[in-house]
Order: structure tokens, then C-alpha cells, then sequence
């Protein structure tokens, strides 16, 4: 389980359409009733809004988390992406790209990532629900060395998704979702080679 404060603000900036944020969030995790970690972060963001129907966005975190657990796998990540958006007739698209470098005493942890998302989001009801489908590549190099050889740990990850919402069940502004995601890790070491199916039940916003 997971308690987690958060405070946000976003101020016009000096050109028409334009606005930055800033957030912070101070969280902490339990594991079977025992404090798992402490985490702290502030993030800074720039969003526009423009012509045609598109947006760009560019962000900026820092992340300090503490394990209460382990300390050896503590780490300070930092983050920096961006996002373009553009509407369409039939409804929404995105394309987001991060990239994450973690630092840690632990090798396990200590690593540079590259991600890259697209999202389609249909904007009308197909048989009574709003279908969303998302597709990611994730990158990561770890610091981790295995094997009689050396091996540097290189995972490749991707993942696809569906997530299908309920408007005809809209309750107080939120509608209950559904999201089968299908996702496989590709790795240097084979130990850390999976392949894994979800299911997930939850609601989201429809404003």
C-alpha cells in the first residue's frame, strides 16, 4: 500500500497558449505491513497549445527514493521527457518519449533507460465503450555484471495494451475501465528474460 502527498501549480507563460507547472510529491510504501520506502519527488513542466489541433510538452523530475527495507537500493532518478499530441477526426493520438538515469549503490537498480509510448484514443463509443490502445519500447542498461564472462545486464522491453472505458456507467465524472496489457522483457541475462499477461480493473476521468 502506498500514502502519497502531492501539490501542484501551473502558470501562464509570457506567450499565448503556453504554461508551465510545477509539482511535488512525498510518498511512503508498505510491504505486508513493513515500511518499504520513503520517496520524494519535484517535477517541472512546459505544455503548448498549438495550431491545428496539436500540443507539445516538455518535462523535467528529480526523485529521491529511500528503502526502509534495503538500503543498498536506494537511488536518485532523474527524468526528462516530452510529449506531442494531436487531435484527430476520429479522436486522439500521442507520442511520448522519456529518458531516466538512476544512480544507486546497487546494481540491481543503477541504470540509464530510454522510453518511447504512442497512444490512440478513440474519440466515439464502439459497442458501448471508448477504446484506448497504447504500444511502448522501454531500453534500459543496467550497471549489473552476471556470468563467467562478464555480461553487462541490456534489457529491451515492450508491451501493448487496450484499455476499454464505460461512459454509460459515468459516475460522478469517473467511468470504470478495463486494460489487458501483454508485455515481454528481452534481456542479455536470461534470468531476467519474462513474458507477462494483465488484467486490470479501474475508472478515469471523463472530463
Amino acid at each position: 500500500s502506498t500514502l502519497e502527498l502531492s501539490l501542484a501549480a501551473r502558470h501562464p507563460g509570457q506567450t499565448a497558449g503556453v504554461s508551465v507547472g510545477t509539482a511535488g510529491a512525498q510518498s511512503r510504501a508498505w510491504r505486508a505491513g513493513d515500511p518499504l520506502r520513503n520517496s520524494t519527488q519535484i517535477q517541472v513542466s512546459r505544455d503548448a497549445r498549438l495550431a491545428s489541433g496539436n500540443s507539445l510538452s516538455t518535462r523535467l523530475s528529480y526523485t529521491h527514493e529511500t528503502r526502509l527495507d534495503a538500503a543498498s537500493l536506494s537511488a536518485d532518478v532523474w527524468r526528462l521527457g516530452a510529449q506531442h499530441g494531436r487531435a484527430l477526426e476520429t479522436g486522439s493520438i500521442v507520442f511520448d518519449v522519456q529518458v531516466t538515469q538512476a544512480s544507486s549503490a546497487s546494481a540491481l537498480v543503477d541504470r540509464r533507460e530510454i522510453r518511447a509510448l504512442a497512444a490512440y484514443a478513440h474519440g466515439e463509443t464502439v459497442f458501448g465503450v471508448l477504446p484506448t490502445l497504447r504500444a511502448q519500447m522501454t531500453q534500459r542498461d543496467y550497471a549489473e555484471v552476471s556470468g563467467l564472462f562478464g555480461t553487462t545486464r541490456d534489457d529491451f522491453e515492450y508491451s501493448v495494451g487496450l484499455e476499454l472505458a464505460v461512459p454509460s456507467l459515468n459516475a460522478m465524472g469517473f467511468m470504470p475501465t478495463v486494460t489487458l496489457t501483454a508485455r515481454r522483457n528481452s534481456s542479455s541475462i536470461a534470468a531476467y528474460e519474462t513474458e507477462t499477461l494483465g488484467l486490470r480493473f479501474g475508472y478515469r476521468s471523463s472530463f
